[in-house]
């Protein structure tokens, strides 16, 4: 009876098991051999309906490991200028109510949409509920609409951005921390040992957003030909918030009222609508296989002095190891012309950014490097930008915070509090350098302080070094401060203001080359790569279950987090990333 039940088991077992297996097979047969649409008719309208997760590095082709969630910014600017030359695509249509895009994002696409228009093709913008990002993006089009109903609105908004600040709830259960900035201006860290920000940094973050500001609404005062000082006081009076789609007419904000439906009966006629989605039409756009190599090499996140990947909380991140690798490939390949450097880092490990830089000084030996800034390039990341033969920087980059942060913890209060004791045996003076159950001394303190005096002045060395910058003017550049891009070219930390692809476009130029095939690292990882890693379907549905976009949480534990895996070392990074577009 025994080894009846014990077979039994087995069987059921095995059996069970199977059917799991071959259901999922086939789920993922039909997930990933599901047809993509790839029969555009002639005088289709390209669609603009993308509100997921634009990425700067690539993603994954394989459907099973992209939901459809996430997309390249490259991707997007290689369909919208495939487009242009696509006889069967009459034109675009914007559907403003699907669109989720940073300001530095929605500057890339609009540089390409002006292109596309060149073709003599027209670009249609349509939404219910409009803000700051969706309407920026739409004032590229010849036309912009909303349907005729007060239940639509706009609402066009200065900035802000909120800062938690720990003190007061570390004092409350005995957590301490001291924080060494090197540099006036380098606020990392300070909402861990103050109660309210600093006056440096609130001063400078105003200074920033006032660029930032200023500069969005310059372009909207040309893109839809309304006079400047006119939009600032819709602005300042607050009557550009809740407009009403009649209201945003009268102040020139929109073209016309209308239904989306209504729309595409005018473009087709009242025929039947021929749409393709911007995703679907990226998916079926052939590679380039012949011309001259362009490397794109993509910086992007927190930079570690391990391998590039991605942390629960903080996203994407760069491993020295990884990118020095990239680079000694590209190295060895003779028929790479030149490399683009896409940052876009808030900075990170003050001793991996060293490493990079010295990689990419080498690459410069061999090839011309050109870097092109995303929404953040600062501190670690605006470091490794320093030896570039050419820096171009979006005119909405945050960047400079040349500064280093040093921290120790101290738990010692709260480990008293809860009848804790930890007794601690050592040989020599320094062995228990970080121990977080103490305080740390003030020759420990004093140790820290000279080691982020030295690296401070190893950065500040390059920028004067590789940016020919006066060393007497050093100091007010530097310091800790951060920047925007415009301010960024005029304090000389940047050479120019652009996009991506103005950096292709400048780079191809320069060198003289014909036709360009672009390479891009780090490669997207091939679908038996992500089963080699046991990267599964079970595994990408967790992923995606636990994934966290709640501000509050990165805010805390992008610094800390970062404090525990850079081996509590002086970092290189910016105060805040919270950024309100």
């Amino acid at each position: 009876m025994k080894d009846f039940f014990k077979n039994f088991s087995i069987f059921f077992l095995g059996f069970f098991t199977s059917i799991t297996i071959l259901v999922i097979g086939l789920v993922f047969l039909f997930i990933h051999f599901a047809p993509v649409v790839n029969d555009i008719k002639q005088g289709s309208y390209l669609v603009y309906d993308f509100s997921g997760t634009i990425t700067e590095k690539p993603q994954p082709k394989d459907k099973i490991f992209n939901d459809g969630g996430e997309i390249q910014l490259y991707e997007l600017i290689k369909s919208i200028h495939a487009a242009k030359f696509d006889d069967k695509i009459e034109g675009i249509i914007i559907n403003g109510d699907l669109v989720s895009i940073s300001t530095v994002h929605a500057e890339e696409l609009m540089y390409a949409f002006n292109d596309f228009k060149k073709s003599g093709k027209k670009i249609f913008t349509w939404f219910s509920t409009g803000n700051n990002n969706n309407y920026f993006l739409s004032t590229v089009s010849d036309a912009i609409y909303m349907p005729s109903t007060n239940s639509a609105d706009l609402s066009l908004t200065g900035y802000s951005i909120s800062i938690p600040y720990y003190k007061n709830l570390f004092d409350k259960y005995g957590v301490a921390f001291n924080v060494i900035h090197t540099g006036t201006f380098k606020g990392t860290g300070e909402n861990y040992t103050r109660s309210n920000i600093s006056d440096e940094l609130k001063n400078q973050y105003t200074l920033v957003f006032n660029s930032l500001y200023n500069k969005k609404i310059a372009d909207i005062s040309v893109n839809r030909n309304i006079d400047k000082k006119k939009l600032e006081q819709l602005y300042q009076s607050g009557e550009s918030v809740m407009l009403t789609p009649a209201k945003a007419l009268e102040f020139g904000l929109i073209d016309g009222l209308k239904n989306y439906d209504d729309l595409l009966s005018e473009l087709f006629f009242n025929a039947k609508p021929k749409l393709v989605s911007i995703v679907d039409y990226s998916r079926i756009l052939s590679p380039k296989k012949t011309g001259d190599k362009i490397a794109i090499m993509y910086a992007e996140g927190e930079i570690n002095n391990y391998f590039s990947g991605n942390q629960l909380y903080n996203g994407s991140t760069i491993g020295a190891k990884s990118f020095n690798s990239d680079i000694e490939r590209i190295l060895r390949n003779d028929s790479i012309k030149a490399v683009i450097i896409r940052v876009n880092s808030p900075g990170g490990s003050a001793l991996a950014s060293e490493l990079m830089l010295q990689q990419i000084i080498k690459l410069k030996e061999k090839k011309k490097v050109y870097v092109s800034m995303g929404q953040y390039a600062a501190s670690g990341g605006y470091y490794i930008s320093l030896a570039a033969d050419r820096i171009i920087t979006s005119a909405y980059t945050i960047t400079g915070s040349i500064g280093v942060v040093s921290m120790f913890m101290d738990v010692s209060s709260l480990l008293n509090t809860v009848g804790v004791n930890f007794e601690t045996i050592k040989k020599n003076k320094y062995d228990d350098l970080y121990n977080i159950s103490r305080s740390p001394t003030i020759e420990e303190v004093a140790l820290l302080k000279n080691m982020s005096s030295m690296i401070y002045n190893d950065f500040t060395s390059h920028v004067i070094n590789h940016r020919k910058i006066d060393k007497d003017t050093i100091g007010s550049i530097a310091d800790g401060k951060i920047w925007s891009g415009s301010q960024s070219v005029t304090n000389k930390l940047t050479d120019e203001t652009g996009t991506l692809q103005y950096t292709i476009d400048l780079i191809k130029k320069d060198l003289n080359l014909g036709e360009i095939v672009i390479e891009e690292y780090p490669l997207a990882k091939s679908l038996f790569d992500r089963l080699k890693e046991g990267q599964g379907v079970a595994m990408n549905s967790l992923w995606s279950s636990i994934h966290f976009n709640s501000k509050e949480i990165q805010s805390l534990s992008n610094i800390f987090g970062f404090y525990i895996i850079n081996g509590k070392k002086p970092a290189l990074y910016l105060p805040f990333t919270e950024i309100i577009e």
